[in-house]
């Protein structure tokens, strides 16, 4: 079954005033830092959370437009709080907009995340113009989503390209 993602589309300029963001985050200085950056951005809605568990309860009842995750979130993963988000029949929005980013750049991570559902991946260190480039793509240019018993999320853009790379050497900035 072939959905529509709920995206604001944006004809000139790209304002995140209207737009409500989850940054799950196991490391403070790293949801401090993304928090600042998105506040430069002009997101008008920022909450963070440190582990998967905290994320999916904020997650529930902030009901956000976009969820930015790393992979490492302590006792769940990034990878198992996007398959929560997608599949868990309790939660309130299986299309929300998912970006990991994370310092994790192998073919086999991205993989894994694109399985989980996952909408777009940033490699850290990261700039914000890349972080904005996928901003701009999932709200101006909204994938269809694909809910089925083997795969629930984004229809896959890219994937193909991508040959494996060793962990932490110099992966590709965006890959999803």
């Amino acid at each position: 079954m072939l959905k529509r993602c709920a995206g604001r589309a944006f004809m000139q300029g790209l304002s995140f005033r209207n737009l409500s963001i989850l940054v799950v985050q196991d490391h403070e200085f790293m949801n401090d830092t993304m928090r600042t950056c998105l506040e430069q951005l002009g997101f008008g809605k920022i909450a963070t959370a440190e582990d998967g568990q905290a994320a999916f309860e904020t997650f529930s009842f902030m009901l956000p437009d976009i969820v930015l995750t790393d992979w490492d979130l302590g006792s769940v993963s990034g990878v198992e709080l996007i398959n929560t988000i997608r599949r868990h029949p309790l939660s309130p929005n299986r299309l929300v907009p998912i970006i990991m980013v994370t310092g994790y750049g192998s073919l086999h991570r991205v993989k894994m995340a694109a399985d989980s559902g996952v909408n777009s991946y940033i490699v850290q260190p990261f700039d914000i113009e890349k972080l904005v480039e996928s901003l701009e793509r999932i709200i101006n240019f909204p994938a269809d989503f694909i809910e089925s018993d083997e795969y629930c999320g984004p229809v896959r853009r890219g994937m193909s390209e991508f040959r494996e790379e060793p962990e932490n050497q110099d992966p590709p900035q965006e890959v999803v």
